[in-house]
């Protein structure tokens, strides 16, 4: 399932359609998979450094 391109700012842009479930998993990157909770609600992703690892921070926005 693919929901779209990191921008030139390094934000994503993602929609989550309610699959029946509170808890949604989504992939971003297809490398990294964070939950998102409240499905259905307009979120913004966007990375963070952190230990040497790509890390995504997920928020409502």
């Amino acid at each position: 399932m693919r929901f779209g391109d990191l921008d030139g700012n390094g934000n994503l842009h993602l929609t989550v359609a309610n699959s029946g479930s509170d808890d949604v998993s989504v992939l971003l990157d297809q490398r990294v998979r964070c939950l998102a909770t409240r499905a259905g609600k307009l979120l913004t992703a966007w990375k963070v450094k952190g230990d040497g690892h790509e890390k995504y921070k997920v928020s409502r926005k």
